[in-house]
């Protein structure tokens, strides 16, 4: 995929402008409920670095799909 305006420029300043907008909306109360609960934190990291993997790879071996 060749790079142009939409990838190069536009998608990563959209991505900034969101990001910036949630990281606004944290406040002190959020990161203490992170600290008293950090099951739900856990739980999600896991989902994500584990289980997300390997549920992609699975769909790929199921429809054999190439590479690219």
């Amino acid at each position: 995929m060749e790079a142009n305006f939409l990838t190069a420029v536009f998608l990563p300043l959209a991505l900034f402008i969101i990001m910036l907008g949630i990281g606004l909306t944290l406040t002190l109360e959020d990161f203490k409920r992170v600290v008293i609960y950090p099951k739900a934190v856990v739980i999600g990291l896991v989902a994500q670095l584990v289980v997300l993997p390997i549920v992609g790879f699975g769909i790929a071996s199921v429809f054999l799909l190439d590479p690219q």
